[in-house]
């Protein structure tokens, strides 16, 4: 059966309204395209034509295929989002028309104009996936993906071919679905990061500014390690989502294969955490015994100066303009000097016995 793409109605923008809003927001975004062979490309395009594009996408069920057959009772079945029937072991198998269409929030929550960081969720519409797992924005359709990505230049952008081609050219003949490819696509993209993390940490060298090093990687690793409760987070309210899980055509043990890897990354970051953790307690402790030793430095030094002090007294006594009658004495000098030096080292060993008894000094 075949069936013809009604045209979209243009959308109304004569209201004042939307012209203060297109002037106020960018309507261009950059689009990284993905097609079922993994072949990019960078396109630059209006968030209404996103929009028709999805839209086009849902129309287009009459002609695909996969396209749902009518029974003898005339009673319409629809195509799952992957283009599969219900079948006797699925008796639940939910129409295509049951889905939503994507709406353009659905878009808002993917542009970087709009939202720099969201919370990650995982959107199922009418013959569409909408994922937005920073930095992972996506809309997965039944023959492509648009990836949303900040800039032409941007990292993520040559990271995202060369995984997707890697994918892909693994296994050509692989039966998976393309939104499952792209999902499991989509989710290891987050482990290069973590080894990343991993290394630059196990790497490390003591040094003056090891504590500056170990903040920003402890608040890298915060960052990532909420995005990862976000992502488990996700999957946990699909997987109590029976709708949901029907529209997208999963099964419960596949979500927990995913599920269970994203426990594997939380744990991994639950244990550099751990290791930064002490880390930074080991450094804390170093820079505490050298300000301890600094203060110990500074208190022997005063206690000498203590010292030497009655010396200076002892001086300036015998250097007055008036007659004590030991100008004429023979060695009196040497006598003054040494009783006052050895007056001075008793103090300052008695000193420093005091408090290495008090235990001031280690």
């Amino acid at each position: 059966m075949t069936s013809t793409i009604p045209p979209l109605k243009p959308s109304l923008e004569s209201s004042p309204w939307v012209q203060v809003h297109r002037n106020t927001l960018k309507e261009i975004v950059t689009v990284l395209k993905f097609d079922v062979h993994g072949n990019a490309t960078m396109l630059r395009m209006r968030r209404a034509d996103v929009l028709k594009m999805t839209q086009q996408a849902a129309a287009a069920l009459g002609g695909s295929p996969h396209a749902a057959k009518q029974p003898s009772d005339g009673t319409p079945v629809g195509p799952s989002i992957t283009g599969r029937l219900p079948t006797p072991s699925h008796p639940h198998g939910l129409s295509v028309s049951d889905a939503q269409m994507v709406h353009m929030r659905d878009l808002r929550k993917l542009d970087y104009a709009f939202v720099e960081s969201y919370e990650p969720s995982i959107v199922v519409r009418k013959q569409a996936i909408l994922i937005n797992a920073d930095p992972i924005r996506s809309v997965i359709m039944r023959d492509c993906c648009l990836m949303f990505v900040p800039d032409t230049n941007h990292a993520l952008v040559d990271l995202l071919k060369q995984n997707f081609h890697d994918t892909h050219g693994e296994d050509d003949d692989n039966q998976m679905a393309f939104e499952f490819r792209f999902l499991a696509n989509d989710f290891e993209r987050m482990a290069p990061i973590v080894n990343s993390s991993l290394e630059r940490l196990a790497s490390a060298q003591m040094s003056s500014g090891e504590l500056e090093t170990l903040r920003t990687l402890k608040n890298a690793m915060n960052e990532f390690e909420s995005q990862v409760n976000g992502l488990r987070r996700v999957l946990m309210e699909i997987l109590d989502n029976e709708v949901d899980l029907h529209l997208l055509y999963l099964t419960q043990s596949l979500l927990e294969v995913y599920l269970q890897d994203i426990h594997n990354t939380k744990t991994k970051v639950a244990l550099m955490l751990h290791r930064i953790q002490n880390t930074e307690s080991v450094v804390m402790l170093k820079m505490d015994a050298v300000r301890n030793y600094l203060l110990t430095a500074d208190m022997l030094f005063t206690l000498i100066m203590v010292c030497m002090t009655f010396g200076m007294f002892v001086t300036a006594a015998f250097g007055m303009n008036l007659t004590s009658g030991l100008e004429q004495t023979q060695g009196a000098f040497v006598a003054v000097l040494a009783i006052t030096v050895l007056c001075a080292v008793v103090s300052v060993y008695v000193g420093i016995a005091f408090f290495r008894k008090r235990g001031v000094i280690i």
